[in-house]
């Protein structure tokens, strides 16, 4: 036991034990318990020189590059001949139903985000006036959008005649193909004229006390 507490001084005081502090034997203990404490293991030669542990900084390096993000690509799903015969048998029912086609369309975009030249393709599945009547309403709103100030630049910015260079890996670029899918399937909602139901208007009869004039 008395080896023990020579070898822990903050001991001895705790338990009152009177040990002469001139004893060069405790200072020689405390002294290198001291040195153990404060003492740095210095493996490299950046520990020699008090700076970052070279070992250290490496492992942290190494995990910087395993933990990095690599820029994310699309890529492209190209559309299959079975989705352009399914799309043309819903493009024929365009006048009748352009709502529940323009959603078909947006169900498309979500499923295959077609390009410019895949959204010609699905265009030319209706008839040539039914298309220029979906580019034409499109068209007519986005400048409508610019002369009131909400939007910048020209129509064809955003709605191109011709392929664009878009870039499908182009944050900048793939926003404006965004758009423009917006935009067509604006046009495709729009177009057509909602058709009036006049079975519902010849159902509406004259009272037998109404005047015609009220009427």
């Amino acid at each position: 036991m008395f080896f023990t507490l020579r070898n822990h001084p903050e001991w001895q005081k705790e338990c009152g034990i009177n040990i002469a502090p001139s004893d060069p034997l405790i200072f020689g203990l405390e002294n290198e318990r001291k040195q153990a404490e404060n003492r740095l293991e210095r493996c490299c030669s950046g520990c020699d020189i008090g700076e970052t542990c070279l070992k250290l900084r490496k492992r942290t390096e190494d995990k910087m590059v395993e933990g990095r993000m690599e820029p994310r690509t699309r890529i492209k799903v190209n559309f299959s001949l079975r989705d352009l015969d399914n799309w043309q048998q819903i493009a024929k029912n365009y006048q009748n139903d352009p709502i529940g086609v323009a959603k078909k369309f947006e169900i498309l975009v979500k499923s295959r985000d077609p390009d410019w030249k895949d959204i010609d393709v699905i265009l030319d599945a209706l008839t040539e006036t039914e298309k220029q009547l979906v580019i034409k309403t499109a068209c007519t709103q986005v400048n409508a959008q610019i002369i009131a100030g909400a939007m910048a630049g020209r129509v064809e910015d955003h709605i191109p005649l011709t392929a664009p260079d878009w870039d499908y890996n182009d944050a900048g670029d793939y926003a404006s193909l965004k758009r423009y899918q917006n935009w067509i399937k604006y046009g495709l909602e729009n177009a057509i004229p909602k058709a009036v139901n006049w079975s519902v208007l010849f159902e509406i009869r004259q009272g037998p006390k109404e005047k015609k004039h009220s009427f």
